[in-house]
């Protein structure tokens, strides 16, 4: 199987393979039935550190828990897709902190609550989240912060393949809040229906390093008159390197033109950023799709910036603040023309809806005709679902790379259908095409 990675950097990269090794349990929850999978039996095997398993009889538990774990030793925990902890809306899941590794695979936690962190706290410590479920989590209070995740103190933190759902934060991050001199990197992830008060709907950011691709962000939002980033809000504590690409924002939201910055992305603290290969549509309700402001650059590169809506601009700057054509962009509607610059065409992309196109999120594909279609050149070498670049004889603009067309004979005349881009499923697809116009052409031979 080969292994599509984030262009992070090589040491980061080296210990996100390294810390998601599987390994064999030192301790395991349950005896093999479901009853003995419990709070008790999960207090035990936590005990030292070590890995962590679950022998519940092979199905779905839920384990519901009256307190939060703290872990001062290095563990992994895996549940194998089958284990929900429940918070029951009383307490988070997991505080872990000492400056030692820690690893959380194959689980949902659900229902925690806290004033930072409503699953998992961090402090100082290296994460890595793979395979989860984050979903109706709460960060409540004043100065509440990251309404499934909370870092701080130096803490890096890597994600894979996680889903966070519905989570809220009275304050700061719907979902995530990282803090100053934290580090996040992320792939395959997916943030939707997450909302926050005073800025981020899904992530806040205020750390030193903030690396996003091939993930989707949809339907989060910002409720409190002048919150930023209906999606993220980055507004670094110091120097900090931002690079988000091969992602689609979709229906996120501010609380109204004139109530916030970046009904997607809000961009602040005098630093830069850089967008690429990435797709904005349907965002609303806030002083541009993508804002940037305080002194901060934001570079788009290969990027679609569209919407169907007249209440907001797709790029917006102030306070010296601005929007750099790093080439091969596309902008389209808006309430302001060539908000994102003069020298970025505007045209129409040929957006289709938002859907299941393959891969781990969903997409929103380019309609035939699409002028994002081999309009680009130096594109990342995978598109958001891990589809190879490029197809064609140049790559596309945006998060999803279309498949060739390719014309088929029929009688009478020709037809055209699609090479699906994916293998697998698409490749069978094309085979049994194929097959039945080879077996059409025997039977009119013998006839």
């Amino acid at each position: 199987m080969r292994l599509h990675c984030l262009p992070l950097h090589a040491a980061l990269l080296t210990a996100l393979v390294f810390c998601t090794t599987p390994a064999y349990a030192a301790g395991t929850v349950g005896t093999g039935t479901p009853g003995s999978c419990n709070e008790a039996a999960l207090d035990a095997a936590l005990v030292g550190g070590g890995t962590v398993n679950f022998n519940c009889g092979g199905g779905q538990v839920t384990i519901p828990l009256t307190s939060t774990k703290m872990l001062t030793s290095a563990t992994s925990i895996d549940g194998s897709g089958l284990i929900t902890l429940d918070g029951q809306a009383a307490v988070s899941h997991f505080y872990l902190n000492n400056a030692v590794n820690y690893t959380l695979a194959g689980m949902s936690l659900v229902n925690g609550k806290a004033s930072l962190g409503g699953a998992i706290r961090v402090d100082s410590a290296t994460v890595v989240l793979t395979k989860l479920l984050l979903s109706n989590n709460v960060a409540e209070g004043l100065g509440a912060k990251g309404g499934a995740i909370y870092t701080s103190n130096g803490t890096t933190l890597f994600i894979q393949e996680v889903r966070a759902i519905a989570n809220q934060s009275d304050g700061s991050g719907g979902a995530i809040y990282t803090s100053a001199n934290d580090t996040m990197a992320m792939g395959r992830f997916v943030a939707q229906d997450n909302q926050a008060g005073a800025g981020g709907g899904a992530i806040f950011h205020r750390g030193q390093s903030l690396n996003i691709g091939r993930s989707l962000f949809t339907g989060n939002r910002v409720t409190q008159w002048g919150a930023n980033g209906g999606a993220i809000a980055i507004d670094p504590a110091g120097p900090s390197s931002v690079v988000l690409g091969n992602s689609t924002f979709y229906g996120n939201t501010g609380v109204a033109p004139g109530g916030s910055n970046g009904s997607a992305v809000d961009v602040t603290g005098g630093q830069s950023a850089t967008i690429y290969s990435s797709t904005f549509a349907g965002n609303s309700l806030a002083e541009g799709v993508i804002a940037a402001h305080g002194g901060t650059t934001a570079t788009l590169t290969h990027t679609i910036v569209s919407s169907s809506l007249q209440d907001n601009a797709n790029c917006f700057t102030n306070t010296g603040g601005s929007i750099a054509d790093g080439s091969n962009n596309l902008q389209f509607g808006g309430s302001v023309a060539q908000s994102c610059g003069a020298a970025i065409p505007v045209t129409d992309p040929l957006l289709a809806p938002l859907a299941d196109n393959g891969g781990f999120s969903h997409t929103m594909a380019l309609k035939a005709g699409s002028p994002a279609i081999d309009a680009g050149s130096s594109c990342s070498q995978f598109d958001q679902r891990d589809v190879a670049r490029p197809i064609g004889p140049a790559c596309d603009i945006g998060a999803y790379e279309a498949p060739l067309p390719v014309v088929v004979p029929s009688a009478p005349g020709g037809g055209t259908t699609a090479i699906p881009a994916l293998g697998g499923a698409g490749l069978t697809l094309l085979s049994a095409l194929l097959a039945g116009l080879g077996l059409g052409q025997r039977q009119r031979r013998q006839g």
